[in-house]
């Protein structure tokens, strides 16, 4: 008899959980169309359009990527395509461009691009770095680093 009475007990809850759920839905879809107020028709349109731009866009990325990995055995890119060196960040490549005699005489820094795609924020700023000369060299030796900080240590 113990066991029924909490099996009843339980069903009870379990109903009215369910039945505060339903009040809920029922609530949140009545404010939302009262908040957007448009068709289901409509509603469902501007979902399609979403999904096809979403579509769209991803497929001009992925053709973006595909042709990027190309780009060095088009006719406008400078240089050969075995003295271009993947980069892939902010920028896609670095090309060592070498001379007769196989001595390095330019370099650029190529980002590939498609369709209507622009440069980034990060992109314009590595261009506008190089066009007004502030690009530098440096080489760090990891060993005198090391020997310095092992100086430092046994003092």
């Amino acid at each position: 008899m113990t066991g029924v009475l909490i099996i009843s007990a339980v069903a009870a809850v379990l109903i009215g959980v369910l039945a505060y759920q339903l009040i809920r839905a029922k609530v949140d879809l009545g404010t939302y169309k009262a908040t957007h107020p448009k068709s289901d028709k409509e509603h469902a349109d501007e979902i399609g359009k979403a999904r096809r731009d979403a579509a769209q866009r991803s497929r001009s990325v992925l053709r973006g990527q595909d042709l990027q990995v190309f780009a060095p055995w088009l006719p406008m890119f400078p240089g050969k395509p075995n003295e271009a060196r993947p980069v892939s960040a902010e920028i896609d490549y670095i090309v060592f461009q070498r001379d007769d005699s196989s001595r390095i005489d330019h370099i650029w820094l190529v980002e590939v691009k498609s369709g209507r795609a622009q440069l980034s924020r990060e992109q314009r700023q590595i261009r506008d770095c190089i066009e007004a000369n502030r690009v530098s060299f440096k080489m760090i030796n990891i060993d005198d680093e090391i020997i310095a900080r092992e100086s430092v240590a046994e003092r």
